[in-house]
């Protein structure tokens, strides 16, 4: 249950012109290694301003060093739509 890395989809863009290993791809050859993550006592708007800081479409929740979920801008989309239109 350890994060070691995120494949995104610009890492995958980035590296589309790798070098393959007897034709094989494997993930550790596309992800992140240092991966930004956030915690579950962030709120909302926290989660936001720290993706927009840190140019990054999806956050990694971590909880003792246990990887606990994840939030995207998609799913940030989404929770915002449905709180504006409760209002």
């Amino acid at each position: 249950k350890k994060l070691n890395g995120i494949i995104s989809k610009y890492t995958l863009m980035q590296n589309k012109e790798s070098e393959e290993k007897d034709n094989v791809r494997v993930a550790k050859d596309f992800m992140i290694e240092s991966v930004k993550v956030g915690h579950p006592e962030m709120t909302i708007d926290e989660v936001k301003a720290f993706m927009i800081k840190n140019n990054i479409g999806c956050l990694p929740i971590v909880d003792k060093d246990e990887l606990v979920g994840m939030l995207t801008k998609t799913v940030i989309q989404k929770i915002d739509s449905i709180y504006t239109d409760d209002e």
